[in-house]
């Protein structure tokens, strides 16, 4: 595996190399998210963004409390690592800005280079079956 590393991301010339620093868990998320439409993704990162703050993320998303503690349960049952661990929590927040930022290349008009770049990158992952677990 690949490890993290300011290299890599600004460095590297492929986004296929970029996107195995990913954390397992996160991938498995993001996937989901462009996939379904699914929005743990974005709910863990807002989370995680706020210092794991029940209450200022659940403004944030503008939902109540109890409501972002059922999802944050859901996320938790669906990851295999232990997002509590300093370790682990430290490599998903690294995880999801990598994922982030080759978000907004792509939408924000990197060029065609990266937009196309990004497309591949799905298209690949689409022809490896990384989309099949639901």
């Amino acid at each position: 595996m690949i490890a993290f590393s300011p290299y890599l991301y600004y460095k590297s010339p492929s986004l296929w190399e970029r996107f195995f620093a990913v954390h397992p868990d996160i991938l498995h998320l993001w996937l989901k998210k462009q996939k379904y439409q699914d929005t743990k993704y974005d709910t863990f990162w807002c989370y995680l963004e706020n210092d794991r703050s029940l209450i200022r993320a659940a403004a944030k998303l503008f939902i109540h409390r109890n409501t972002l503690v059922y999802h944050l349960k859901r996320i938790h049952e669906l990851v295999e690592y232990n997002p509590e661990d300093t370790y682990t929590l430290d490599y998903m927040k690294i995880s999801m800005r990598v994922l982030n930022m080759l978000e907004r290349e792509k939408m924000i008009g990197g060029g065609k280079k990266q937009e196309s770049d990004a497309a591949r990158l799905l298209q690949r992952l689409r022809s490896e079956n990384w989309y099949l677990e639901p």
